[in-house]
């Protein structure tokens, strides 16, 4: 890890997915003891842990423990100013609703339940910032490896972590600039 630090540029950020293991029935945590020697051996910078939630994980055939349907994902910086971009979810509303009595036509469902989707360009009041719990499903690869990350789970972290595009000339990425209409 610190020849990734020595290689990444200062605004850079870094994203470690590790997960532990199980050593003579005892879980090692290996993947925190990792993280608390890059942050106090070589000053990484811990910024978030993500926890990759699978629901579709594989069938466990161990009879002393819980099954382990999540793995941990570190997210690191270098140095305190880093490029950051904010990813948002989808998040519900939740209003008052009116309940028609039996027989009352002219009654309607209002402020129900509302859900809105993020657009690339335009958020609305009703989406939130990306929390830190991911569920994202395993998917089947063709190739020989069978430990590969979902697309889904590597998106959000290159759209927040390196910017879509950089001056040639100077070397900063490029900022967005929002025009308030009123």
């Amino acid at each position: 890890t610190a020849e990734l630090k020595r290689v990444l540029k200062k605004e850079g950020t870094l994203w470690w997915n590790h997960s532990g293991a199980y050593q003579d029935k005892s879980y090692d945590m290996q993947e925190y003891r990792l993280v608390m020697r890059m942050c106090d051996e070589q000053d990484w910078i811990l910024r978030s842990e993500i926890i990759w939630f699978k629901p579709n994980i594989m069938p466990s055939s161990v009879r002393d423990r819980f099954t382990k349907d999540f793995e941990p994902v570190f997210f690191f910086s270098k140095s305190k100013k880093y490029w950051f971009e904010t990813q948002y979810e989808p998040s519900l509303s939740a209003g008052s609703i009116h309940v028609a009595k039996k027989g009352d036509k002219s009654s309607q469902i209002k402020n129900t339940i509302n859900a809105t989707y993020f657009d690339r360009n335009y958020t609305t009041p009703m989406n939130r910032n990306k929390r830190a719990v991911w569920k994202i499903a395993t998917r089947a690869f063709k190739a020989a490896h069978f430990a590969t990350f979902p697309e889904d789970l590597i998106e959000p972290m290159v759209k927040s972590g390196c910017p879509e595009m950089i001056c040639k000339k100077c070397g900063k990425a490029r900022e967005k600039i929002f025009k308030r209409e009123t």
